[in-house]
């Protein structure tokens, strides 16, 4: 059975896509003509064959099949893999994700950015305008001359 993985950006839960540079044409090709030209020049061709499987072989990369990023699936099972399950099981059910009441998730990016913010220093979306409490209604009744009470003309 094959570990649950989870992406650290989007919370993806899945396997990892496998990337693989290069490709199998150039591969083949090289290996057949260094097989059928061996004899004329000395394995050269072989051995570029040989360095460039090892180059596609190294730079292969393992990511989140969902945003792509590379390196960000951990195992579900894990301390960070459970941290994020439960951080996307509240944000899904509408809490704040740390638990303070002083900063909210970005609807955009998820990341968790200050109740008061108008603009994620994340992704730099504007945020949605949240509703005005009691405090906020008595000063957006305030004039610009800064009197209590009187609404701009």
């Amino acid at each position: 059975m094959r570990p649950i993985r989870i992406c650290e950006h989007c919370g993806v839960v899945g396997d990892e896509v496998v990337r693989r540079p290069g490709s199998s044409i150039v591969t083949i090709a090289l290996l057949l003509l260094g097989i059928v030209t061996v004899m004329f020049t000395y394995g050269v061709v072989l051995l570029a064959w040989l360095a460039y499987e090892t180059w596609r072989v190294v730079k292969t990369e393992r990511g989140c099949p969902s945003c792509g990023k590379e390196k960000t699936m951990v195992l579900l099972d894990s301390p960070l893999g459970k941290n994020i399950w439960a951080k996307q099981a509240a944000s899904r059910k509408g809490q704040n994700p740390n638990g303070s009441a002083d900063s909210k998730a970005c609807p955009f990016c998820a990341e968790t950015v200050k109740a008061a913010a108008v603009l994620c220093r994340f992704c730099g979306r504007d945020l949605p305008a949240a509703p005005l409490s009691s405090d906020d209604e008595e000063a957006a009744d305030v004039a610009p001359t800064g009197r209590a009470g009187e609404r701009a003309r």
